[in-house]
């Protein structure tokens, strides 16, 4: 980051993201007098696909084995009480 911007955030100045085209981004830094600073300009990093696409099967993959959990005590319960009436 430049020199100037840099201080201007470690005294104590308003960061502000401005995005741009293709994916990228400056921060700007004003000074409590009014004067800007420009950092860099940077990209932004986009998220892989596979990062929602994992999340997506963690929640069905829970989901299913919430829905074994369930049918089997279902099974106990139809189980247990056939078991009874037999008696």
């Amino acid at each position: 980051m430049p020199k100037e911007f840099t201080n201007c955030v470690k005294s104590g100045g308003k960061v502000v993201t401005k995005n741009l085209k293709n994916n990228k981004f400056i921060r700007i830094c004003y000074d409590k007098n009014g004067n800007s600073f420009a950092g860099e300009v940077m990209k932004r990093k986009k998220k892989s696909k596979g990062f929602y696409k994992n999340n997506k099967v963690k929640k069905k993959v829970k989901q299913s084995k919430n829905l074994v959990d369930e049918l089997q005590k279902l099974q106990e319960h139809w189980h247990d009480k056939f078991n009874m009436s037999k008696r």
